[in-house]
């Protein structure tokens, strides 16, 4: 996640999971996955080879598209976050050590707020399914394997979580 200091632009959310591509996103919302930026890792951790994607797939589109003049990222020095910036019109500034809480209110502030939303969007998405028990078990039917989550009364995969994320994040304010 990534926004400016405002909190108005934000760039799209990077997920990223173990799998190429996870089988509920090809067969639920097809060969198209410009809805959600998915990447795969094996540990699914942002390493240097994820950030540069996000930092060159993601970033850079976003802010030639939303701004003008020079651009600012600042973020901590995590060993993941060396990238290779050749635009003159992005600089990147590393925080130095320990003082992320304080001087990245991202980590502090806004982030906690979104873990917060979406965990009550999940709870309430259960309930929902709870509510529901019996139309949901009569549409396990004709659901593929892999892809059955909480529209069909079945834990959240990564399709559910996506749409979860992408929600709140568009809706923070």
């Amino acid at each position: 996640m990534c926004c400016n200091t405002t909190g108005k632009k934000r760039t799209p959310v990077l997920m990223i999971g173990e799998p190429m591509l996870p089988e509920v996103f090809r067969v639920v919302r097809g060969p198209d996955t410009k809805w959600v930026r998915y990447t795969n890792q094996a540990s699914s951790w942002m390493d240097w080879e994820v950030c540069q994607k996000w930092f060159d797939e993601v970033f850079v589109p976003h802010v030639r598209a939303t701004c003008t003049g020079k651009v600012l990222l600042l973020w901590d020095n995590c060993s993941g976050h060396k990238i290779h910036n050749p635009h003159a019109d992005i600089e990147v500034l590393e925080l130095p050590p320990n003082v992320t809480s304080r001087f990245q209110p991202l980590d502090g502030g806004i982030i906690v707020a979104v873990k917060r939303r979406y965990k009550r969007a999940m709870m309430q998405k259960l309930v929902d399914s709870i509510d529901n028990w019996d139309v949901l078990q009569r549409r396990m039917n004709w659901v593929r394997k892999g892809c059955a989550g909480l529209a069909h009364g079945h834990q959240a995969h990564m399709l559910d979580t996506a749409d979860l994320v992408l929600d709140v994040w568009s809706l923070f304010d």
